[in-house]
């Protein structure tokens, strides 16, 4: 994202990731992949980030499914970690 002109300046970070969940005792297996873009804003002397994500998902019983997700969480204090 730093190669795009102003985009080091708004401070989005792109973001990717999977899951993937399988139960043998049902036959059921799922899976997970997303990817999009996140930022990181003070309000009200705590840390939120916001992000938007497009997922694809899939499994054995499923069709392939494509959904668009948003995100907001609070940095932990104790922690230093966001809670999802």
């Amino acid at each position: 994202m730093d190669k795009i002109p102003f985009m080091k300046r708004t401070r989005i970070s792109t973001v990717a990731g999977g899951g993937y969940l399988w139960v043998p005792e049902h036959d059921w297996i799922h899976y997970e992949i997303y990817t999009g873009l996140e930022r990181v804003f003070k309000f009200a002397k705590r840390r939120l980030r916001i992000g938007a994500y497009v997922a694809f998902s899939e499994g054995n019983h499923t069709d392939l499914k494509t959904n668009f997700k948003i995100s907001f969480a609070i940095l932990d204090r104790r922690s230093m970690k966001f809670n999802f």
